[in-house]
């Protein structure tokens, strides 16, 4: 199982990232694995580079672009896609700073909602995996 991070990056940063990912990417690690003595300066780091998701029309749109999939499901800010012939299992956690994805598949169906989305930008920690959505093919 693959654990996806998907950031909204600030469109300023997005310019400069677009260039060496890979220095984004080692941002956002170095957020992850923190140490509690410098979480205020991460902290300030991660607001400089992000903005905040709009939970509720996010999950409105996700919504109205899944609602008619039989393998589609959602309650609150949890959206599941579960289809037992491509054997994706998939689940969206929608959050303020960030959107968390569990999957069993390469590529997940709710990557080709996201990848409209220029300034999303998505981690795979364990994995060192690291793109911007709109890559995705």
């Amino acid at each position: 199982m693959r654990h996806f991070y998907i950031f909204n990056i600030n469109y300023d940063v997005v310019d400069i990232s677009k260039i060496n990912p890979n220095e984004l990417f080692k941002t956002f690690e170095s957020i992850h694995y923190i140490n509690k003595e410098n979480i205020a300066y991460k902290i300030n780091i991660y607001n400089n580079i992000t903005i905040k998701f709009n939970k509720e029309a996010l999950n409105n749109r996700i919504y109205e672009a899944f609602k008619n999939n039989l393998y589609y499901t959602k309650f609150m800010n949890t959206h599941f896609y579960n289809n037992y012939y491509s054997k994706e299992k998939s689940k969206l956690i929608i959050n303020n700073s960030y959107i968390l994805l569990d999957t069993t598949a390469i590529k997940p169906s709710f990557f080709n909602f996201f990848k409209k989305y220029k300034n999303y930008f998505v981690c795979d920690f364990e994995n060192k995996d690291y793109f911007f959505l709109e890559n995705v093919a």
